[in-house]
């Protein structure tokens, strides 16, 4: 099956974002993608809450990210008590 271009764009945004936050202009020229393209994209990901945009303008991971990355660290609850231990 090929892949879906808007997902695999999407998801570049997402790996883009996880680096750094980003102004609108940086992330187009990042990604090579058409600035109108980069701003639906973005307008899905922010319905989703997987993204945001602080009061300087940049793109930042949003809350559902974090959801997301919780659900998977709860199958590795001995690897965080253990990351926990050793930090304490």
């Amino acid at each position: 099956m090929p892949p879906v271009r808007a997902v695999e764009r999407a998801v570049s945004i997402l790996t883009a974002l996880s680096a750094e936050d980003l102004r609108l202009v940086d992330l187009a020229g990042r990604l090579g993608l058409h600035k109108a393209t980069v701003i639906r994209l973005l307008a899905s990901l922010m319905d989703a809450g997987l993204v945001e945009r602080d009061e300087r303008d940049r793109y930042l991971l949003g809350p559902a990210v974090l959801r997301l990355a919780a659900r998977q660290l709860g199958g590795h609850r001995r690897l965080v008590g253990f990351l926990r231990d050793a930090l304490e």
